[in-house]
C-alpha cells in the first residue's frame, strides 16, 4: 500500500514523493525531513486542483489557437485576393499584347507597386510604349514612301510624254528627210536628162558642121 510505504519513509526520515487514492480523488504528496527541528515537512495536493489550472490553460490555448486559425484564414484570403487580382489583370494585359493590341495601358496602381507584380506591369508598359513608337515610325515612313511613289509616278508620266514627243518628232524628221531625198533624186534625174539632151544637141551640131 502506497500510504503505508510513505509513512514508513517519513518515520525513517527519508525524502520522497508519491500519490495515493482517497475515494474518487487522487492526492499527490511530497515529504522531506527538517533535521534541525527533527520534523518532517509533508505537502499534499489534490490532483484535480492541480489540473484545474491546466484545464483552464488548455481551454485558453484552444481558444487562442482557434482565433489564430480564423485570423490566419482571413489574412490568407485577403492577401491571396490582393495578389491574385493584380496577377489576373497583368495576365489579361499580356494576352492582349500577344494579340497585337497596344491600345491598352497598365493601371497606375499596378505600376506603383514595389513588388514583382509592379515590375511585370512596368515591363509590359515599356513594351507597349516601344511598340506604339515603332508603329508610329512605320506609319510616317509609309507616308513618305507613298509621297515618293507619287513623285516617281509623275516623273515617269513626264518621261513617257517626252519620249512620245521625241518619237513623233523623229518620225516627222524621217518623213521630211524622205521627201527631200525624193526631191533630190528628181532633180538629179532632171539634170541627167538635160545633160543627155545637151550632149545630143552638141553631137548633132558637130555632125552638121562636118
Amino acid at each position: 500500500d502506497q500510504v503505508v510505504l510513505m509513512e514508513e519513509k517519513i518515520k525513517a526520515g527519508e525524502s520522497d514523493i508519491g500519490k495515493y487514492i482517497d475515494g474518487n480523488e487522487t492526492v499527490h504528496i511530497g515529504f522531506a525531513p527538517i533535521e534541525s527541528k527533527g520534523w518532517t515537512l509533508v505537502v499534499s495536493i489534490d490532483e484535480a486542483e492541480v489540473l484545474r489550472g491546466l484545464n483552464s490553460l488548455q481551454q485558453t490555448l484552444l481558444i487562442t489557437v482557434a482565433i489564430a486559425i480564423v485570423v490566419g484564414i482571413v489574412f490568407s484570403l485577403t492577401f491571396s485576393r490582393n495578389l491574385t487580382k493584380p496577377i489576373a489583370e497583368i495576365t489579361d494585359c499580356a494576352h492582349k499584347i500577344s494579340q497585337l493590341d497596344f491600345s491598352i495601358d497598365i493601371e497606375e496602381k499596378l505600376l506603383k507597386r514595389k513588388d514583382e507584380v509592379g515590375k511585370m506591369g512596368n515591363s509590359l508598359q515599356f513594351i507597349i510604349n516601344n511598340m506604339r513608337n515603332f508603329a508610329r515610325e512605320i506609319l510616317e515612313s509609309s507616308h513618305q514612301v507613298a509621297a515618293s511613289s507619287e513623285e516617281l509616278a509623275a516623273i515617269s508620266e513626264q518621261s513617257t510624254a517626252a519620249a512620245t514627243n521625241i518619237a513623233e518628232a523623229s518620225n516627222e524628221v524621217a518623213d521630211a528627210s524622205h521627201t527631200q531625198l525624193n526631191e533630190i533624186l528628181n532633180v538629179t534625174s532632171s539634170i541627167k536628162e538635160i545633160s543627155n539632151h545637151i550632149g545630143h544637141v552638141t553631137k548633132q551640131t558637130a555632125n552638121a558642121q562636118n
